[in-house]
């Protein structure tokens, strides 16, 4: 740690420290970052079994459970059986899309400020000038990539939770004493791998995106081969990082 890690994390906190601009866009940027990602860790190890596939998702990150909250009260409203011509219900339906459309801003912010902080970082250590503007300007013309790399991710985390955690968790909640201890030990023993690789492989697609500008296809490709050159530092620097929210 002594020759590595500590002149990588030394230059991230005085980057950091000398450039405040970038603190609004690593909290927005968090919102799909870090906390999406590990959430589920903390889900697994509370005091009752987390045994829908909704609830889990909905509880990973920010943007996804405020679209599935959304997306259940759309169908929920009666839009048929409305009375149109009543005030107070165009009111509620200016006001409900009003909403929305604040909501979807908010998104694009988020999604675009991910964007914005790799580029502002890729400046900055190439020691050239970055700003906030520009540099989120950059993010928010790369939005539907970015965009496009996160629903891939999305997709594939769903599918491990559906095809392999949600089946043992549910296994677990049936049986009791050790047994329900080792199936649980199984899923981080499972879980843990899996979420990180395709967490980095997110990561560096977007990398790929903002910084060489290639398309989806090309930043995935690009992506995986970068992590399987370098896996070994990148599940290191990840462990620290889960290690870490764990201590915290």
């Amino acid at each position: 740690m002594k020759n590595f890690y500590r002149p990588i994390l030394l230059e991230a906190w005085n980057i950091s420290r000398k450039n405040l601009f970038l603190w609004p866009l690593a909290f927005f940027a968090s919102l799909v970052g870090v906390a999406g990602t590990y959430q589920v860790f903390f889900d697994i190890s509370g005091n009752e079994p987390i045994l829908s596939l909704q609830t889990l998702n909905s509880q990973t990150d920010f943007i996804t459970s405020i679209f599935i909250g959304w997306s259940q009260s759309f169908v929920q409203i009666p839009w048929l059986s409305l009375d149109y011509t009543d005030f107070g219900v165009l009111t509620k339906i200016f006001f409900f899309f009003f909403m929305l459309f604040v909501v979807l801003a908010l998104a694009v912010i988020i999604i675009s400020s991910e964007g914005a902080l790799i580029h502002a970082l890729s400046e900055l250590q190439q020691k050239k000038k970055a700003m906030f503007l520009l540099s989120f300007r950059r993010g928010l013309d790369a939005f539907w990539q970015l965009f496009g790399i996160n629903l891939v991710y999305r997709l594939l985390y769903l599918i491990v939770l559906a095809v392999i955690i949600l089946p043992i968790l549910y296994l677990a909640s049936t049986v009791g004493g050790g047994s329900s201890l080792v199936l649980l030990l199984l899923i981080y023993l499972l879980l843990v791998p899996l979420i990180i690789i395709l967490d980095l492989v997110t990561r560096y697609s977007l990398m790929y995106i903002i910084i060489h500008k290639n398309n989806v296809h090309e930043a995935l490709i690009n992506a995986w081969l970068l992590f399987r050159v370098n896996w070994i530092i990148s599940i290191e620097t990840s462990l620290l990082i889960l290690a870490t929210l764990l201590a915290a």
